[in-house]
């Protein structure tokens, strides 16, 4: 099975579009993430292996253009291949090669995100900007195409150096928001599109969604050198500016009007020791972050100003991550959530279950990078009611409703998952907590759903009891 179009097999040259992999996962991910930009000047030549081992250490050659190509053995299995677009070249000890098979999604996967969050800085077109942004914010009449070009990153980085040598950090600041406002001005300007969340839609669309802004913004910013942290909030992306002079911001890259700086009066948790969480936590995360995330909770009405859909009473958490990692999740839960939906829609049967055992997949690897991401957990459930692997459902929901009580789709899929075993209390208590919590104004369907659901089991437990 192949990802893009038929193959003629006989052919040694052949473009990621269109390399058949045995291990869906694998192939989903070349599929979603990579075919639109890996495939230009990136192409793999298979080799009889005698010929690749031949080659030694030159397993990649660049030429003049820049195109770059990588020979790989005609007998290579998944594992191994993975291995060779990570280190170009074949395992120098048995450490390696053993690293290599414990986590080929993983390398994989990190390959991709680097190559795809480069080709969005690269190639992010600005046609479909509005002229004004193009007339005030950015360079275009000499013929720029792209907003690396038009937005000269070069030329603001070097700004940016030069008053770092200066040591002065209240200009030092100054200059870090004043590039922030310019990149979120032009980022919120983009088309908003529901599905343009991962580097290839994006640049084939032309277009953003809150999870496109971040990633296409953070890019920016990480290129000119500003740091910042990946933000998770409730069906929300932001960013959290950190600035040289020790404040942290919400930067909300479609909607400037919530920009806020965040201090200690609104910070609210606890560290591992007990202590009130502070400005100087997220400081000392920044600096030394880990994989897991870090959550605090923010006070005030504020918050639910920028986030309508969170009710009084629901926790109103933050959870912010390193930039590579939060970009790779983003990216992650955007293509399971992808795959999903494609299943959805696929009428072939054999095809559907392809889609959804995919989606799985890839909420593994992204609940085995951000073991606390709820979001993942959930939409893995919602893929496993749809395999009918009922239990295995059963258990992602709960894990996240363990993360996060307060969220609403976590007790849904218990009550459709219990209630497809048979276990008719236990949906019951479920469906009734959704209903408790959900939004009518956003979930009224649903709300509906559920209670139809409670009727039957009253129903059918009443006449039991007559």
């Amino acid at each position: 099975m192949t990802n893009g179009n038929e193959t003629d097999v006989s052919k040694k040259l052949i473009t990621t579009d269109s390399l058949a992999f045995t291990n869906p996962f694998v192939r989903s991910l070349f599929f979603v993430l990579s075919k639109k930009w890996v495939g230009e000047g990136f192409s793999l030549e298979f080799l009889p292996r005698t010929e690749w081992v031949k080659k030694q250490n030159s397993f990649r050659e660049i030429d003049e253009k820049g195109n770059e190509k990588l020979f790989i053995p005609e007998d290579v299995e998944s594992e191994e291949l993975i291995h060779i677009l990570e280190t170009s070249g074949k395992p120098k000890d048995e450490r390696t090669t053993r690293r290599s098979i414990e986590s080929p999604k993983n390398e994989l996967a990190s390959f991709l995100f680097q190559k795809g969050i480069q080709r969005l800085v690269q190639k992010m077109p600005i046609d479909s900007l509005p002229r004004y942004v193009k007339n005030s914010l950015i360079h275009w009449k000499e013929g720029q195409t792209t907003l690396c070009e038009a937005f000269n990153i070069a030329q603001l980085k070097k700004e940016l150096n030069d008053v770092k040598k200066t040591g002065d950090v209240r200009k030092i600041t100054d200059k870090e928001i004043e590039i922030a406002d310019k990149i979120q001005m032009i980022v919120r300007e983009y088309p908003f599109l529901t599905d343009s969340q991962h580097p290839a839609e994006m640049v084939e669309n032309k277009s953003i969604n809150c999870r496109g802004a971040s990633i296409l913004g953070g890019a920016l910013l990480s290129e000119i050198g500003i740091s910042y942290l990946v933000g998770d909030v409730p069906k929300h992306s932001i960013l959290v500016l950190v600035l040289t002079n020790d404040t942290i911001e919400w930067r909300d890259m479609v909607a400037p009007a919530f920009n806020e700086f965040l201090g200690n009066d609104v910070i609210r948790g606890y560290s591992k020791t007990g202590a009130s969480l502070s400005i100087n936590d997220v400081l000392a995360y920044a600096k030394e972050p880990t994989p897991d995330g870090f959550m605090l909770d923010i006070a005030g009405d504020g918050y639910r100003t920028k986030l309508p859909w969170v009710k009084n009473g629901q926790r109103q958490f933050l959870t912010v991550f390193p930039p590579k990692l939060g970009s790779q999740m983003q990216i992650l839960n955007g293509v399971a959530f992808f795959l999903a939906e494609l299943g959805h829609k696929e009428c072939d049967t054999g095809k559907r279950n392809d889609y959804f055992n995919q989606a799985v997949e890839a909420c593994k690897l992204s609940t085995a990078y951000f073991p606390k991401y709820e979001y993942a957990y959930n939409t893995m459930g919602e893929a496993l009611c749809e395999l009918s692997r009922y239990e295995e459902a059963i258990d992602s929901f709960q894990q996240s409703a363990t993360i996060n009580q307060w969220n609403t789709t976590c007790h849904y899929g218990l009550g459709k998952a219990n209630f497809a075993l048979g276990r008719k209390n236990e949906a019951l208590l479920s469906y009734r907590r959704f209903v408790e919590l959900a939004d009518p104004d956003t979930e009224g369907y649903w709300i509906g759903k559920a209670r139809e659901t409670i009727n039957l089991i009253l129903k059918d437990t009443k006449s039991r009891n007559t």
